[in-house]
């Protein structure tokens, strides 16, 4: 694969390959150099002109594409460690409860739930034991 890199504010060097929304972002800044209109840039690329006039925006005003900043504090819960924990304990016992795995780890329910459905994209059950037939003597 081949790399395409860009400099970033910071003096960093980034591989805008690796990140899709940024190539598309660097795809719109390059067609809007070119002179294209935002509608047929939408069009080509299949994503609302809104969108397009967004990036465009951005890159007169600040010369880049490159992500803004998040605003907000960092993750105090929700982190990679409490992630990693969690997966490897699914896949250590898959019929862990999560209301059990929640209080073992000492974070809230809700946030075992999101963690196993958001950030690992599974899917919670309760596995029901039927009553079975067996035949009369």
């Amino acid at each position: 694969m081949r790399e395409v890199c860009a400099k970033t504010k910071q003096g960093d060097t980034l591989n805008i390959l690796d990140n899709e929304s940024f190539t598309t972002s660097f795809h719109i800044a390059h067609l809007a150099d070119k002179g294209h209109p935002a509608a047929e840039i939408a069009r080509r690329l299949q994503i609302s002109a809104r969108t397009v006039r967004h990036i465009v925006k951005q890159y007169t005003e600040e010369g880049t594409v490159e992500p803004r900043k998040r605003s907000g504090g960092p993750r105090t819960v929700n982190t990679l460690r409490l992630r990693k924990v969690i997966k490897k304990r699914i896949d250590r016992n898959n019929g862990l409860s999560m209301h059990r795995m929640a209080v073992d780890l000492g974070v809230s329910r809700r946030t075992t739930q999101k963690i196993v459905k958001q950030d690992l994209v599974l899917r919670s059950c309760r596995l029901y034991c039927g009553q079975t037939l067996t035949e009369a003597d």
